[in-house]
């Protein structure tokens, strides 16, 4: 498995999808891609054009590696301190937070 690491620009971000179907107002992800290679994973369609893939040289659509964040536990402090709005906050809405190569961060 091959584990690239990319910051992304927050830590917790706006979900308007989201919010608008009454699910949560924010989510917190710890990269764009896990290594699960899940047939039914959206996240190559929906992250097709982000940077990460493009920094890191591989295929959003590719399975065998993951795109992680180190520094997504003080982005997520540092978004915590600024919002000012309270609300629902859901974990990882494009990768899985309990993939193995994510609790390496």
């Amino acid at each position: 498995m091959r584990i690239h690491y990319a910051e992304l620009k927050s830590g917790i971000s706006r979900t308007p999808e989201f919010d608008r179907k009454k699910l949560a107002q924010y989510a917190v992800n710890v990269g764009t891609k896990c290594g699960h290679g899940c047939l039914y994973c959206s996240t190559g369609a929906m992250l097709r054009m982000h940077k990460s893939f493009r920094q890191c040289g591989e295929n959003p659509f590719e399975f065998g590696y993951a795109i992680l964040d180190p520094k997504t536990p003080q982005q997520v402090v540092r978004d915590a301190i600024r919002i000012q709005k309270r609300g629902l906050i859901l974990l990882c809405t494009t990768v899985d937070a309990w993939a193995p190569e994510a609790q390496v961060t």
